[in-house]
């Protein structure tokens, strides 16, 4: 049993992590899985690792890369009710 909620325990930070694009739009989630591992900033003001996307730090100037956090106060975030 113990083995059973450890692992199911696992799973959930696992998939958590694994998905950094939450507070995005459908339509932009291209932008926000780039091929090269590259993220460019929505103003083309930079480029950053794809990692550092909702790492809860302000990267961008127009906070692009913080879609799903609150660490930019030009960020906008995108919640489906």
């Amino acid at each position: 049993m113990r083995r059973c909620c450890l692992f199911a325990a696992g799973l959930l930070l696992a998939s958590a992590s694994a998905n950094p694009l939450r507070g995005v739009l459908p339509e932009a989630r291209a932008a926000y899985l780039p091929g090269d591992g590259q993220f460019r900033c929505a103003d083309g003001d930079g480029v950053l690792p794809a990692a550092r996307i909702n790492d809860d730090y302000c990267d961008c100037r127009d906070g692009s890369d913080e879609p799903g956090t609150s660490a930019c106060s030009a960020g906008r975030d995108y919640c489906v009710n």
